[in-house]
């Protein structure tokens, strides 16, 4: 009797660690540099259900990106900074230079941050830029492009074409 208690509670535990999805982890943290970034990787390989599988949680500026299940650790990595990096859009984010553009009477603030698209984009290091403008009302305008110029340029005329009277409110004082 007492064998057969053993051998169920062996087999109990054994399923529960089994059914467990971070059952049993073993976690590394590095740095990886992405363009002027320094991103932080907290990566995990786990036996789940008798596979390993790998999660990763990758973070700069205050912002941060988690990603599982992959099949490898470096899968992991590279989907956890790809969201990063896409989701990371604000003035003191790593990724993003900000300046202030003359208008007439205004300032125009303005954005300009890089992120990956796709994989395969990361992979071979082609950036897409974001360009941001903010008006004067605090209404904000956002335009993908190739060119970072090209990005801010073209928020700058999306701008101006959703608030036809701005070049004029800018420009009166200047009389």
């Amino acid at each position: 009797m007492a064998r057969l208690s053993s051998v169920l509670l062996l087999a109990l535990a054994l399923a529960l660690f089994v059914s467990g999805a971070d059952a049993a982890c073993s976690c590394k943290k590095q740095t990886e540099a992405v363009g002027p970034c320094s991103v932080e990787l907290d990566v995990c390989g786990c036996i789940t259900r008798w596979h390993w599988k790998y999660k990763c949680s990758a973070s700069a500026s205050g912002v941060s990106n988690d990603y599982s299940w992959a099949d490898s650790s470096k899968g992991a990595a590279e989907n956890a900074v790809l969201g990063l990096m896409q989701q990371m859009n604000a003035d003191n984010t790593c990724n993003c230079q900000v300046a202030a553009i003359p208008f007439g009477n205004c300032q125009i603030h303005s954005r300009g941050c890089f992120y990956f698209a796709n994989q395969n984009d990361m992979d071979n290091q082609v950036p897409t830029y974001r360009g941001v403008v903010v008006a004067p009302n605090g209404a904000s305008y956002e335009v993908d492009n190739a060119n970072a110029q090209t990005a801010v340029q073209a928020a700058m005329q999306a701008m101006l074409q959703a608030q036809p009277g701005l070049a004029q409110t800018c420009n009166s004082a200047l009389d």
